[in-house]
């Protein structure tokens, strides 16, 4: 099954739309859950259970639902994404990953080529003949934030944006890195996130 992604989009059954942040654990449970935000205002910043979040629609209790599923994939045009081409390929995936990992076939480089090569035979992914969802672009700051792959480049980014970061801006990079949402001045807040990446970057020195 696909497995929601950072930046990813999905339409809500009642037809808002969302972004996906991270997939987060919870410390409790261990159980998988979707950080995601509204692209709407006030752009609240949501948690749901993973096999929640990639639920059916309850047809007895909201009968004139208009998809299938409680959150719909949708493409870079905001086009509805069909849910058994996005698993299609996903398995497929999966398959050239596992067996890359585990060394099955006799000549990795032919395995990787033969199994790529039933990846490509997948059927396109295939858009619904619906008009596209109008969605808001994420904000650029968070976007830069969330797409730097280093926690040197994630500070870099701090410094040269921290007289324009926002709350909306400030909650979701919290969680993206494993926080709690803070309260107070962005100003405070902005300190608090560098600290903590500090922290996380000796940590990972240390440990090399």
């Amino acid at each position: 099954m696909y497995t929601p992604k950072p930046l990813d989009k999905y339409r809500h059954f009642k037809g808002k739309c969302y972004q996906v942040l991270c997939i987060a654990e919870n410390s409790e449970t261990s159980n998988k859950e979707v950080i995601y935000q509204a692209l709407y205002a006030p752009y609240k910043i949501y948690a749901r259970d993973l096999d929640m979040f990639m639920s059916k629609v309850d047809k007895e209790k909201y009968p004139d639902a208009g998809q299938e599923y409680r959150f719909e994939l949708l493409d870079d045009e905001g086009f509805v994404v069909e849910r058994k081409d996005v698993d299609a390929v996903a398995e497929a995936v999966a398959k050239v990953e596992a067996k890359i990992e585990a060394g099955i076939e006799t000549g990795i480089e032919n395995g990787i080529e033969e199994e790529s090569q039933q990846v490509e035979t997948v059927a396109p992914v295939e858009e619904t003949p619906a008009a596209p969802v109008e969605m808001p672009a994420i904000n650029p700051i968070l976007e830069k934030f969330l797409d730097a792959d280093t926690v040197d480049q994630k500070l870099e980014i701090l410094n040269d944006e921290k007289d324009n970061l926002t709350p909306e801006i400030l909650t979701p990079i919290e969680l993206s890195i494993g926080m709690e949402p803070q309260e107070g001045e962005a100003v405070q807040r902005y300190r608090e996130i560098k600290n903590y990446l500090y922290i996380k970057q000796k940590y990972e020195r240390q440990h090399r």
